[in-house]
């Protein structure tokens, strides 16, 4: 794998971990990198290797099961800090922090972000500074310098949990810090613990005899009046649950005699699982908690208040931080550059001397004026902030698109810019006759059938050396529109033109785009079905009838079937309108029985489809060779006297004996038959509930 590696110019890492357990006859290449895990790197250096130190313990980080200082992967800032030797080597890369998720499950993202901000900062402040001091003061100025910020631009509650939004603390460094009790009988538990820059120390309200209960306070003196905006509470960090807080109050003072509260409010235990907060063998995490103020404060005299706790009724604090206010961080303000004498920025002349004025710009400061790369000049704002370029275009600029840029300060002192777009021509060729290009994207691609079942949309941009005036649109043989934005195309059979007209007049040749066929209505097909009878959905055996099929993907093949015993009748081919009109004729061996004339095809969105029309075949004559009442087939002569039928008159309803040669029906009755026959033939739709399309 190395190998392949090194074939693409790239070079191989790998974790130390093929002689962890026992001694080895072989290793990896001396060209890939170790990061060495179980030991100080420098012995992996001697040896050949270029190594990363991230040592198991003073560098490893295992939020899982690292609770407390000396605990299995627990990085203890103070002692990475103090102790371990960072040894430099040539072979010694560098180092890092490794930060594992074994038994990770249930611990929030804010948990693992405050876990390597202090790690990280030792092992940046070891390698990179030439000045070693001690932790606690180490830890000071980090918290004066703050984590990472982030781009908000107030303090308030959109700084959350993210630790890297609280911004730099005050330095601890000559605070009072006392307590309304501490314990110090059972344990070290001092309130200058507290404040003291050692995250592994706490201040521990009294519990021994007689203990104190809650409410109990956390009082710093700062020194002197600063201009804050909240505090951090960071909770005990040996594992310990007893003096957790819960519920809390933050207050002011100027004095120490005249209190104004700043926040209150509720820290999370980060529940992970559905345990109460008692239960000792449920996850806790013990991460940094902020406590932004609702408001900026002048004091000197911060206090946090525990005012319930989550076990037991006491308060502990591993540190109290105090953060400073900061300015409202807000974005600079663009620079407006503009041509003055009515320019028309669209035709500039290499050559061409022009004045620019840029507004907005803080009085007194400088700005400078490019074209493109070639800086043209710089000038200084004017007291009402605007800066005036007379500068020449360089006669060497290459006609077509350019950018006029200014570089300089806005009206609240940052860094900013200003841009406007010019169009260079060249006075010395033809005037501009080239007509613009225009590109057509659609956002849906159609069906196999070429339908789209939903609206595509088109959106067009057009291109020009000299600039745009405008881009149209028409659909079908309408009016030309004015492009805008991207256009929905309608249902139905649609044809999309475009056309672009450049600054210069010239107008692009009209272009089109294939017809949409847009149908998102997924009507069912339609099948009509005209009987020369009169009675609907019934037809005879033998016979011809006309069939028309309706709302079906214009040009498509189409088969109409008759079943229970499939039988294809005949294939048909629809219209430009999806319809088609055709002659079937019902095999003459069909059961006398209920059956379905069945159309299969495609619908008007080129989907697979099929509609059914209910029919009763009945027998047909002797002469039509189709089958008698009983359900054999004739074949049109005299059948045996011993077969006599029975029919049911549509009247009475009442059964009558036939003849088998048909005679025995009363000569009225035979002739309102013939009327009817000779009647206009009736167009039957059938509907799933009723008679109509389907």
């Amino acid at each position: 794998m190395n190998a392949a590696v090194r074939s693409h110019g790239k070079t191989t890492q790998i974790w130390q971990w093929w002689d962890w357990d026992s001694p080895v006859t072989t290793g990896p290449d001396k060209n890939i990198i170790v990061n060495e895990w179980l030991s100080d790197p420098l012995a992996r250096a001697n040896s050949g290797y270029k190594t990363i130190g991230t040592q198991d313990g003073p560098l490893y980080v295992s939020a899982g099961f690292g609770s407390t200082p000396g605990s299995y992967a627990f990085f203890n800032v103070n002692t990475t800090y103090s102790n371990y030797a960072f040894a430099s080597h040539e072979n010694v890369l560098g180092y890092r922090v490794s930060r594992w998720s074994d038994k990770s499950y249930g611990l929030s993202n804010d948990f693992y972000d405050y876990l390597s901000r202090r790690p990280l900062a030792v092992v940046a402040e070891r390698t990179w500074s030439d000045t070693k001091t001690t932790a606690a003061t180490f830890l000071d100025r980090y918290e004066q310098i703050g984590d990472a910020p982030t781009g908000r631009t107030s303090l308030g509650t959109e700084l959350g949990g993210n630790i890297g939004a609280a911004g730099p603390a005050v330095s601890k460094l000559g605070w009072t810090t006392t307590a309304t009790s501490q314990e110090t009988a059972g344990e070290n538990g001092s309130a200058a613990n507290a404040t003291d820059n050692n995250p592994y120390t706490m201040w521990h309200s009294k519990y021994s005899s007689p203990s104190s209960t809650l409410p109990q306070s956390l009082t710093v003196d700062l020194g002197n009046v600063q201009r804050l905006s909240g505090t951090k509470y960071l909770p005990r960090q040996d594992g310990g649950r007893g003096g957790r807080i819960k519920d809390y109050e933050v207050s002011v003072s100027k004095d120490g005699t005249t209190w104004t509260p700043a926040v209150e409010g509720t820290f999370d235990w980060y529940p992970t699982y559905d345990k109460s907060p008692g239960d000792k063998n449920w996850p806790m995490e013990w991460s940094e908690e902020i406590m932004p103020f609702t408001a900026d404060v002048d004091a000197r005299f911060v206090r946090l208040t525990a005012l319930s706790s989550y076990v037991e009724s006491y308060a502990s604090v591993a540190e109290f931080n105090v953060i400073k206010a900061q300015a409202t961080l807000t974005a600079p303000t663009p620079l407006n550059v503009v041509l003055a004498d009515d320019a028309d920025a669209s035709k500039i002349l290499p050559g061409q001397a022009v004045t620019v004025r840029v507004l907005d710009v803080q009085p007194g400061s400088s700005a400078t004026l490019k074209l493109g790369s070639a800086e043209l000049g710089s000038a200084v704002a004017n007291s009402d902030g605007v800066v005036t370029f007379a500068v020449t275009i360089p006669a060497d600029a290459k006609p077509g698109k350019a950018t006029l840029t200014v570089t300089g300060t806005d009206k609240n002192g940052m860094e900013t810019s200003g841009s406007l777009p010019v169009t260079l021509i060249d006075a010395t060729t033809a005037p501009d006759t080239t007509a613009p290009t225009t590109t057509a994207t659609i956002d849906k691609t159609p069906n196999a059938a070429g339908v789209y079942t939903s609206a595509p949309s088109v959106t067009l941009s057009a291109t020009d050396d000299f600039g745009i005036q405008s881009t149209q649109y028409m659909l079908n043989s309408g009016v030309w529109k004015d492009y805008k934005a991207p256009v929905a195309i309608p249902e139905g059979a649609t044809t999309f033109s475009y056309r672009s007209t450049d600054t210069s007049g010239n107008v692009e040749a009209t272009k089109s785009l294939a017809e949409f066929k847009v149908h998102t209505a997924q009507k069912a097909p339609e099948l009509s079905l005209l009987i020369d009878g009169s009675i609907p959905g019934t037809v005879k055996a033998g016979k011809s009838y006309e069939v028309t099929v309706g709302e079906l993907l214009p040009g498509s093949a189409a088969e109409l079937w008759l079943h229970c015993e499939p039988v294809l009748l005949t294939n048909l081919e629809t219209t430009a309108s999806g319809t088609a009109t055709t002659t079937i004729t019902i095999p003459a061996g069909t059961k006398v029985r209920a059956h379905n004339l069945v159309l299969r095809g495609l619908n008007a969105a080129g989907i697979k489809t099929e509609a059914s029309f209910a029919l009763t075949v009945t027998a047909g004559a002797k002469s039509d060779g189709g089958p008698t009442a009983d359900g054999s087939v004739s074949d049109g002569s005299t059948p045996s006297s011993s077969s006599p039928s029975k029919s049911t008159t549509p009247e009475t309803g009442r059964s009558a004996d036939l003849a088998h040669t048909g005679a025995m029906i009363v000569p009225w009755l035979a002739g309102g038959i013939m009327v009817l026959l000779l009647g206009t033939a009736l167009l039957v739709r059938r509907r799933p509930a009723g008679h109509g399309k389907l």
